[in-house]
């Protein structure tokens, strides 16, 4: 069942890639075999929602996934809630300021405080540490610069519209490694993201990870060593490797004697 968010960040994706041009001013297909770049389905995570995918083509390392994010700076949510509590809609899809050289120049009380909504690749995303396959396609050296395209979005210095959503566009986005047509893309939220989060605390970090690496690894050396322990046994076995996990293991290639 689609979540009254999950239904407003469709429709603002939607209206975000207007741009894009896929149908011509008649309604028609510009190409009847246009091909389908990323798309919104259930995510491979348990319970987070949609996620975004690769479409029917795949993507190589370094190359662009999408046009850009619109970014919208929002300031000192605090002070106009009058520092009580308050439910805000964006609050699980924003970014740090920080994360952008020089949007913390924005006058506000507290630099600190403001955060960017990045609508599109920046809001739909997932996050699987191990698997992040999606960076920035601009060094933070690059931002606020003709080359990065965050900018007015070609309007004139004379036009009304100018910086009346928002004066930064074009966030890119790119492959870090070789992407299959149809895999989930993920981008790293940062582990401060969860940290700060209680309702995250139980999601496993890069540490943890790592930890559970050695102890899977650990436990195939002993099952291959030991090929005939039962289910149980083996059971047994995961335990003690668990509860001893500083304990120095022998290599896959040692033998070890049956008692």
């Amino acid at each position: 069942v689609t979540t009254r968010k999950e239904k407003e960040l469709l429709t603002i994706l939607t209206l975000t890639s207007i741009h894009q041009e896929v149908f011509a001013s008649d309604g028609h297909s510009k190409n009847e075999h246009a091909e389908c770049g990323i798309y919104l389905a259930e995510s491979t995570i348990p319970g987070a929602g949609l996620g975004m995918y690769a479409g029917n083509r795949h993507y190589k390392k370094g190359e662009g996934l999408t046009e850009g994010d619109l970014l919208v700076p929002m300031f000192d949510l605090d002070w106009n809630n009058d520092y009580e509590d308050y439910e805000f809609l964006w609050d699980e899809y924003t970014w740090a300021a920080r994360s952008f050289n020089s949007m913390e120049d924005e006058e506000s009380d507290d630099p600190e405080q403001i955060c960017v909504a990045s609508f599109g690749m920046g809001a739909a995303v997932n996050c699987m540490l191990p698997l992040v396959n999606v960076v920035d396609a601009m060094s933070e050296d690059d931002y606020y610069t003709e080359k990065s395209g965050l900018d007015n979005a070609g309007l004139s210095s004379q036009s009304p519209g100018v910086g009346a959503f928002t004066p930064y566009h074009g966030r890119p986005t790119k492959a870090r490694r070789n992407i299959p047509a149809g895999q989930e893309l993920f981008v790293n939220y940062g582990e401060d993201y969860f940290l700060s989060r209680e309702a995250y605390d139980s999601v496993p970090l890069l540490e943890d990870y790592r930890e559970a690496n050695k102890l899977t690894k650990r436990f195939q050396i002993l099952t291959i060593a030991l090929p005939d322990l039962s289910t149980s046994v083996q059971a047994d076995l995961w335990k003690v490797v668990k509860k001893f996990n500083h304990l120095e293991y022998p290599s896959q290639k040692c033998t070890i004697r049956h008692v």
